[in-house]
């Protein structure tokens, strides 16, 4: 069984493969799936999940401080800390209607059924997971991914996958910038 926190990391690394030099990310297989089994379930991540990277104008150090307020903010308890590899996240999040103050529809796309966007009214499992990586000259490269199943409340039927719209991620480079000292 492998962890999520290993497949963040399979997949963090084939995001910054290249990144070194200025050439273009490598073409990823097509049919790259990892599976992840646990208590809180299953969590299929496939070769088109990715990072969201952002650049950050601050020294490593300080992005790590505020990371903590960023998840507070977003309504994501942390449950996965790594100083070491400065890994932050949430692996196994479990979720309905809202993340935080805002509606799930927002940032994530589950499908639509006549009453309206699914991630509005399905049980959602989210994984939020941040890490961070010196990039030079004081500032902070940010790699985010978001991956996020969800199914019917009143249906037995298994879960569907979700896509990121991409807000989640923006909202938490703002934050970032926002809490971060000036």
């Amino acid at each position: 069984m492998r962890s999520p926190k290993l497949c963040f990391a399979v997949i963090l690394a084939i995001e910054t493969a290249g990144c070194a030099s200025n050439s273009a990310l490598p073409e990823r297989p097509s049919e790259q799936t990892v599976q992840v089994v646990g208590m809180a379930g299953r969590l299929t991540i496939n070769s088109n999940s990715t990072a969201s990277k952002s650049a950050i104008a601050a020294p490593i150090e300080q992005v790590w401080r505020v990371l903590p307020a960023v998840f507070d903010s977003l309504g994501v308890a942390v449950s996965t800390v790594n100083q070491v590899q400065h890994l932050i996240g949430n692996d196994a999040l479990k979720v309905r209607q809202r993340l935080g103050k805002a509606p799930l529809s927002r940032y994530l796309d589950c499908g639509q059924t006549q009453i309206g966007p699914n991630a509005d009214s399905y049980d959602v499992m989210l994984t939020l997971l941040v890490q961070l990586q010196p990039n030079g000259a004081g500032s902070t490269t940010v790699f985010s991914t978001v991956e996020a199943t969800a199914k019917p409340i009143a249906f037995a039927q298994s879960a569907s996958a979700c896509s990121s719209k991409g807000a989640l991620e923006s909202r938490l480079t703002t934050l970032v910038q926002t809490l971060l000292p000036r």
